[in-house]
């Protein structure tokens, strides 16, 4: 197994040790934190598994909190059955102040009465004026004879009573509409009343079921609330580092390896070159030693063996 194989399986073994590492330090954290309280209103303990090692919260209310929560439980469900007892059929505005009906009919009938209280009033003032009318005719000297004067005197007269007994009846109607309108705002502001009562008794148990049960104060449900949400003493471990060291360690390994590669290919190479001049040597010895041993069967008379030797024989 190479030197990088060998590193590869270390840093495999050192990854499964962090990560046991790693779950060992959050189980001794959820262990530090798991802290049993007691507060005036209840407990709050913790019990962990001796074969899954999972922990269990047990939170338990004081013997007065207690009671008040059987009672505050109790409460609601009895609101609770009112409320269900409303629902279980639909509301009903019978009976409930009905609003007048606008109508035509309605508004004369006011009006005529209205103005049978000032027409009284409008003839009298009439009767005064037409005897004044009369005296002033008689006066004047105007005799009965003279028909056409008397008739347009009257005339101009009866019209201009005929104005006064119009706006008298104008008015009439005017104050019939306006009172008609405020008798039916008045009906309907008392129609909503009947139905803001009929509905909030309806609603009633329910909302102070909502009441009972959502209150503000330190109600039962709120102490239990409390003791299950309460700020426990908090511990944080940090994790034991085995990987980065190890990350260092590959690191300067894996450089020197480098290193050590780029030498062997130098040394190789040198190497190569002293071969190749071994080589270049051993051919200039092995030239030497037959240009003496020519020279020699030169000597000796031996041209033939000296001649094949150089090469030039046949």
């Amino acid at each position: 197994m190479g030197l990088l194989d060998q590193a590869s399986s270390f840093a495999t073994t050192l990854a499964e040790q962090q990560t046991a590492l790693n779950q060992a330090t959050a189980q001794q954290e959820a262990s530090l934190n798991r802290v049993n309280q007691i507060t005036p209103y209840g407990s709050t303990t913790y019990q962990q598994d001796p074969t899954t090692g999972q922990y269990t919260q047990t939170v338990g209310l004081s013997p007065e909190q207690q009671a008040l929560y059987n009672q505050q439980m109790g409460a609601g469900q009895s609101l609770l059955g009112q409320a269900a007892g409303n629902f279980a059929q639909p509301i009903s505005y019978d009976g409930l102040t009905a609003l007048p009906r606008a109508d035509m009919a309605g508004r004369n009938a006011i009006a005529n009465e209205l103005y049978g209280a000032q027409v009284g009033q409008i003839d009298k003032a009439y009767d005064r004026a037409f005897e004044g009318l009369q005296q002033n005719l008689a006066n004047r000297g105007v005799g009965y004879g003279n028909v056409e004067n008397i008739q347009r005197t009257f005339d101009d007269f009866t019209g201009s009573w005929g104005d006064v007994y119009n706006n008298a009846w104008s008015g009439a109607l005017e104050q019939a509409t306006q009172d008609q309108a405020l008798m039916y705002d008045q009906a309907l502001l008392g129609r909503q009343q009947d139905i803001s009562e009929l509905e909030s008794q309806y609603y009633n148990p329910l909302n102070a079921y909502n009441v009972l049960m959502g209150g503000g104060a330190m109600t039962p449900s709120a102490a239990a609330s409390a003791l299950g949400s309460s700020n426990t003493p908090s511990v944080n471990l940090a994790n034991t580092d085995i990987m980065g060291p190890a990350s260092n360690f590959f690191s300067t390994l894996q450089s020197g390896e480098n290193a050590a590669a780029s030498a062997g290919a130098s040394i190789q190479a040198a190497q190569i070159a002293a071969d190749a001049a071994n080589n270049r040597l051993n051919t200039q010895i092995g030239a030497n030693n037959i240009s003496d041993q020519v020279d020699i069967l030169l000597a000796q008379g031996r041209v033939d063996e000296a001649l094949a030797l150089s090469g030039y024989g046949g």
